[in-house]
């Protein structure tokens, strides 16, 4: 009796063990050693996530992002973004930046563009929101005009060059963060400048 109490005893411990190691291993290895982006949309639910993972973790690890998804209750706490879960980050560090949506920002390079649906449909694919709903609410005169903006310039404060923005960016957020960057574009030395180089112009005209 007593030698199969301790059989038992050591098995139990030996199966203790190996969830120990598979738990540690999974949280500490790292989830890819190369770039690696996951993307979480509005309304992805906690198993659409685990698939994601899935894709690009180990078996440990899989297991062991369920596991903390049942623990901290990750379901209730989806937030969508996009996150950088590679260049060897283990998993812990991943998890811990889905569960609080710190993503990485997306390098948005505005190109120079003519129209509203050539904007649009340069923001829709690079960003979550489609492309109709930037093309909607940059078509819209009265969202424009609470912010001084009309319709026939709006396109003018999109300035070519490289911004750093989230992924999840709302078309009310990208255009008021547009319109700070033109104000601090257009300093009182760079209108004095098109007014020498350019009289008669405006800023939206230049």
């Amino acid at each position: 009796m007593t030698k199969n109490k301790n059989l038992l005893l050591i098995s139990l411990a030996v199966l203790l063990s190996g969830i120990g190691i598979t738990l540690i291993s999974g949280l500490l290895l790292p989830v890819s050693s190369e770039s690696c982006v996951l993307l979480v949309h509005r309304g992805d639910d906690a198993k659409k996530v685990a698939t994601a993972m899935g894709e690009r973790c180990s078996a440990p690890q899989r297991w062991t992002f369920g596991l903390l998804t049942a623990a901290t209750g990750y379901a209730d706490h989806i937030r969508p973004g996009r996150y950088d879960i590679g260049e060897g980050q283990p998993l812990f560090k991943v998890f811990r930046n889905l569960y609080s949506g710190r993503q990485t920002p997306v390098r948005l390079t505005l190109p120079i563009v003519r129209t509203r649906e050539e904007l649009a449909k340069f923001l829709g694919e690079k960003l979550e929101m489609p492309t109709d709903s930037f093309y909607t609410f940059l078509s819209d005169s009265a969202v424009l005009r609470q912010y001084d903006i009309e319709r026939q310039t709006a396109l003018c404060i999109f300035l070519p060059n490289t911004y750093e923005v989230y992924w999840t960016i709302t078309p009310r957020e990208l255009l008021e963060r547009m319109q700070r960057e033109s104000r601090a574009f257009w300093t009182k030395e760079r209108q004095a400048k098109l007014s020498r180089i350019m009289p008669g112009f405006t800023q939206n005209e230049a």
